[in-house]
């Protein structure tokens, strides 16, 4: 018997492409694992890769082995439509389960901010689905609306946990160097860390601001060119690098002493960026947006108000004036994370979901 891993190329890294290429190492030679969206490519290049990825899953249905349609499932309407083709087509040709893999935390303000024709269209084709994935309990109200529907929450993981294992020592030098990294997306609160660490710069803080990360949709020289962020910023200390990756990315959470998101994003859910800055021993700063306080409250966060470069400040100044805040974080919530989103321990919940549902399978036929 097979299954079917459906999900995003690794070509830019997103949250949902990298969990899903962690999810589909667990198939096996009888498995299939096709490709239907990648970013950074044309019209017709997307178009080509459905048609090429509908084909080979019909192919695989037809073979008549599948029991297990894995997908991580799109907020958009062309996504949604791309989503249904396969779900609807998998409950038609086989009687595979179909399990949805929910890498964010808008399906139900997507769902809601549709036309009725296109909402009943979301109704009917997620009535099909046999189990959905979320990424924390308290997200269970993602899905209220289709009852039938199996929720299982499995939380994001930490890539390359093993390479976490040695924290630094805080540093005694009084410079407090403060990271963001996010793609540059408007939404993730750039502007506003940016300009909460300006304000401390201008009061004479020792600080500077590094930020990190892929421009997919938004270039970051466009980001600042505008009026939201002040001229007189100083470009030396508050800088844009460019995507990190791997060992780099990890070598810049170790020589930063605050981790800073305040996002704002409607998707925002679970941020691998937070969890690899959590196992390197920063401080966290953390906007109090979503489900974020319900799933990173019980580490030493300081939450801050969204859209507020006041409250970011603040939030700031909360951690460089009680530097036990930032020992007890790199002693305490560094270790707590590493165990906690450990990338096996994700292995294993899907492994476990996929084998309870194939178990059914069985008893139903």
């Amino acid at each position: 018997m097979s299954r079917i891993f459906l999900g995003p190329a690794l070509h830019k890294i997103t949250g949902q492409s990298l969990a899903f290429h962690s999810a589909a190492t667990i198939a096996n030679q009888s498995d299939w694992v096709i490709l239907t969206s990648k970013e950074g490519c044309s019209a017709t290049e997307k178009l080509l890769l459905i048609v090429k990825g509908f084909t080979r899953f019909v192919l695989a249905l037809m073979t008549g082995r599948v029991r297990i349609v894995y997908l991580t499932s799109s907020r958009t309407p062309l996504g949604f439509l791309r989503d249904a083709l396969f779900i609807i087509f998998a409950s038609m040709l086989s009687r595979a389960k179909v399990v949805n893999h929910l890498h964010g935390s808008d399906f139900k303000s997507f769902r809601s901010g549709v036309s009725s024709f296109l909402g009943a269209l979301i109704d009917w084709t997620y009535s099909r689905v046999d189990c959905s994935i979320i990424l924390h309990e308290s997200m269970y109200d993602q899905y209220t609306q289709y009852p039938s529907m199996r929720l299982e929450v499995v939380n994001n993981f930490l890539p390359e946990a093993e390479h976490y294992e040695d924290v630094p020592s805080v540093s005694q030098s009084g410079h407090v160097a403060i990271v963001l990294i996010s793609n540059i997306i408007l939404e993730k609160g750039l502007v506003d860390a940016i300009c909460a660490v300006h304000e401390l710069i201008v009061q004479g803080r020792d600080v500077s601001l590094t930020i990190a990360g892929a421009e997919l949709d938004l270039k970051f020289d466009d980001l600042i060119a505008g009026d939201l962020i002040p001229r007189s910023y100083n470009r030396e200390r508050i800088r844009y690098i460019g995507p990190v990756y791997g060992a780099a990315k990890r070598d810049l959470l170790s020589k930063s002493a605050i981790f800073v998101l305040p996002t704002y994003y409607e998707a925002e859910a679970m941020p691998i960026s937070v969890i690899e800055a959590l196992a390197s021993g920063c401080a966290v700063v953390l906007s109090d947006w979503k489900y974020l306080r319900g799933i990173f409250g019980d580490f030493g966060v300081v939450f801050c108000r969204p859209q507020s470069p006041t409250s970011v400040r603040a939030a700031l100044e909360s951690i460089i004036d009680h530097p036990g805040k930032l020992a007890r974080t790199r002693s305490v919530d560094a270790s707590l994370a590493r165990v906690r989103f450990s990338e096996s321990v994700y292995k294993q919940r899907i492994s476990e979901i996929f084998g309870e549902l194939e178990r059914d399978f069985d008893v139903c036929t």
